[in-house]
């Protein structure tokens, strides 16, 4: 949740997101206006462990209830 008004917030969010997951960007994630993530079995957890890591360290909060595993 972003405190602040912000003008174009979802803008910058998008960009600060984008930056964050450079390295992983089209390996086994794409960015639109959520966080998708893909992988080659169901059982391949380890792209969902890097994702939740990098928003943890970057200190970016998520509401799970807004996301469908």
């Amino acid at each position: 949740m972003i405190p602040f008004r912000l003008t174009n917030a979802l803008t910058i969010v998008m960009e600060l997101v984008n930056i964050m997951f450079q390295p992983y960007l089209e390996q086994f994630m794409v960015m639109f206006e959520d966080i998708l993530m893909y992988s080659k079995t169901s059982y391949e957890h380890n792209p969902l462990r890097v994702i939740l890591q990098t928003l943890n360290k970057n200190k970016v909060y998520i509401k799970l209830s807004n996301y469908e595993f």
